[in-house]
């Protein structure tokens, strides 16, 4: 099931459903939450729908199970979103203290464009 819902959130994705892909990956993720790139790829798909509240806690949550599993490969891609939804909203002082948990000279594709952790620090007045 889980594969599935991954794949069709996918073919969702592609035809430019993002309700029906975000439907899916929220319920991806309400059966059994123990994968970072699910969070993190419904985080992604919140954000480009404008649900920045949402998609901060996605990333936040992405942050957590790869820090609990000791799976750190979405880690600083979902630190930087997680910095990037903070400054939307205004929540700066969050912002940065994510930023500097994520490698100097980190840069990864944020929705608007390729940004580094330093841009992000200076875009959150650090």
């Amino acid at each position: 099931m889980r594969a599935g819902l991954r794949a069709r959130a996918e073919v969702y994705a592609s035809a430019g459903a993002r309700g029906r892909q975000i439907a899916d990956l929220e319920l991806l993720v309400a059966s059994g939450d123990w994968e970072p790139a699910d969070r993190f790829h419904l985080g992604l798909a919140q954000w480009r729908d404008g649900r920045v509240e949402d998609a901060a806690s996605s990333f936040l949550r992405a942050v957590e199970l790869g820090e609990a599993e000791g799976f750190g490969y979405y880690s600083d891609a979902s630190r930087m979103h997680l910095a990037g939804a903070l400054i939307q909203l205004a929540r700066n002082e969050e912002a940065i203290a994510h930023c500097r948990l994520v490698a100097d000279g980190y840069r990864c594709y944020l929705p608007g464009g390729v940004r580094t952790k330093e841009q992000l620090m200076v875009d959150a007045g650090s």
